[in-house]
């Protein structure tokens, strides 16, 4: 009978459950089996090397460059264009004999030095004839009797010194004429004019009042005229009219008399006001006079010796143009006379020193470098050969780690590391210094080489120290670590479990025998064979996990 679609429906549910069972129980199963491996790709990884016994070669090697102690260089003093070469790098040579060929031409530095000398003895000639110069410097110049810069100090000292004074001299001269100036405005503004006002006022009310009387004595006449005429008129006969005229001209004749005496007393006064002042007046243009003639016959005398000075000082001044023009006549005229004489001298040291047509050795030893070829220029004052000196040693630099340098001496004979290739060598250590560019760490040995089968520029390979030694126990330097508490190595101990192999890092104290650039030989509580961490991705702790590069585990 055929499933309805319900039961269809229902199976399909079944088994959709029973798959999904099977797959979870699968991962589940997965997860067991690998939940080691996948945690271990988590740890640090390490590389490890056996502790084996091994050989340990505890020698310095070390390259250098040999370089010439005390090199003789051969320095020429000319530019010249050079021939031929005679000698190669390498060649023996012995005193005088020819290194270089030059062509026959004078060098470049004596043609410069001519033409120098023909420019310079124009100039001074030039110099000679410029109207600036006498013949007494003309003739001290030719003579060597040149100034000195003290005598030329000297001399500016004192025509500097007589300007001065004549400056100083001057201008005191024109300040006595201003103090002159100035005492007299003092004395004549003491010497004040006799004031008058009071005479003038006085003569002025005086005038007034002589007015007034004369007036008055006008008045007084021609009332005393009246009374005349009236005594003298006959046709008054009345007696008593006649008294009575006679009594008031006596009384107008009383007045009068008093008038004209008042009169003539202010008339004396105002002459003696006048006289007095006159007198005033004539003292105070006595006392003027002689103070203005005083002043002016100092004056004169001042305005004399003020042009004296004033003479003076141009006198000095141009004495002081002269000196310094001499001067400086004599020094520009000296100096081209010495550079006319140093040029002169030059020539000649060059002619003197021409090295004619060849370059010789001047000493016994081995050409080690040559620095120009046939058709090129040979500067003058540079290196065209370098040779070493026969009878002196070649020297070589290298450096080694402080603690590598505490196992050398001076003294030490150093061994070429290729000692097939080398018939006669002979090598020691001559000076230990720090190394300039890592003083702390480094140190920089020097050693001497003495050998006919190497040249300078050369490199060298050399040993220092002892043969190679057999321990029990050695590791790569690589694995040696060390802290506070000394020297230590990491091994890799093994813990087993039910699903993996575990690795755990443990620190082991050590005690290094000895070492070399690659080896270290120890002594410590192991029993040998153990695996020891020789490098880490990471930085490693004691009693850390780890797994091991080589295997992935």
């Amino acid at each position: 009978m055929a499933a309805t679609k319900e039961e269809k429906r229902a199976q399909k549910r079944k088994d959709l459950v029973k798959n999904i069972l099977i797959v979870f129980l699968a991962v589940m199963l997965v997860l067991t089996f690998f939940s080691g491996t996948i945690q271990n790709w988590s740890l640090p990884e390490v590389a490890t090397a056996y502790v084996q016994q091994g050989s340990v070669s505890p020698q310095i090697r070390a390259s250098g460059v040999v370089e010439a102690d005390d090199p003789y260089n051969i320095e020429p003093k000319e530019t010249r264009r050079i021939a031929s070469v005679s000698v190669k790098v390498g060649d023996e040579v012995k005193q005088g004999d020819v290194l270089f060929v030059l062509e026959g031409q004078e060098s470049e530095e004596l043609e410069a030095a001519m033409k120098e000398l023909q420019e310079l003895e124009n100039q001074y000639e030039l110099a000679l004839f410029t109207g600036d110069v006498t013949d007494e410097i003309i003739t001290r110049v030719r003579n060597g009797q040149s100034g000195t810069a003290a005598s030329y100090q000297q001399r500016l000292r004192e025509v500097n010194d007589a300007y001065n004074n004549a400056v100083a001299a001057d201008t005191q001269a024109a300040s006595d004429l201003e103090l002159l100036k100035a005492e007299y405005d003092v004395k004549i503004g003491a010497l004040k004019p006799v004031d008058v006002t009071d005479i003038t006022i006085a003569n002025a009310n005086a005038e007034a009042e002589i007015s007034k009387l004369t007036t008055e004595e006008t008045n007084l006449n021609t009332q005393i005229a009246a009374q005349d005429a009236i005594i003298n008129d006959t046709t008054i006969t009345d007696p008593n009219v006649k008294s009575a005229a006679q009594t008031k001209k006596a009384q107008l004749e009383g007045q009068l008399a008093g008038v004209v005496a008042k009169k003539q007393e202010l008339q004396n006064q105002m002459a003696e006001n006048k006289r007095n002042a006159d007198i005033w007046t004539a003292q105070y243009e006595q006392q003027k006079a002689a103070l203005e003639l005083e002043y002016n016959t100092k004056r004169l005398e001042l305005e004399a010796r003020k042009a004296q000075t004033a003479v003076s000082v141009e006198t000095a001044k141009t004495t002081r143009e002269a000196a310094i023009g001499n001067i400086q006549s004599e020094l520009t005229l000296s100096g081209k006379y010495e550079s006319l004489s140093l040029a002169v001298e030059k020539v000649a040291k060059l002619q003197e020193q021409s090295l004619g047509s060849e370059v010789k050795s001047p000493v016994d030893g081995r050409v080690t470098s040559i620095n120009y070829a046939a058709g090129q220029t040979m500067q003058a004052n540079e290196t065209a050969a370098v040779i070493q000196v026969k009878g002196k040693a070649m020297t070589m630099k290298f450096t080694v780690t402080a603690e590598q340098a505490r196992s050398l001496k001076q003294g030490d004979v150093v061994d070429p590391q290729d000692a097939w290739r080398y018939s006669e060598f002979k090598a020691q250590i001559t000076a230990i210094r720090p190394d300039p560019e890592d003083p702390g760490n480094r140190r920089q040995v020097t050693i001497s080489i003495d050998s006919p089968e190497v040249q300078t520029g050369q490199t060298v390979n050399i040993r220092i120290g002892e043969s190679q030694k057999n321990y029990e126990m050695t590791v790569p330097n690589s694995a040696i670590k060390e802290d506070n508490n000394g020297k230590f190595v990491l091994i890799v101990q093994q813990k087993s479990s039910p699903l993996r192999n575990r690795y755990i890092a443990r620190r082991v104290d050590v005690e290094v025998l000895a070492s070399d650039d690659t080896t270290t030989a120890i002594n410590a509580a192991i029993e040998g064979y153990e695996y020891v961490i020789t490098t880490a991705n990471a930085n490693i702790e004691p009693g850390q996990e780890v797994r091991l590069a080589e295997t992935g585990y």
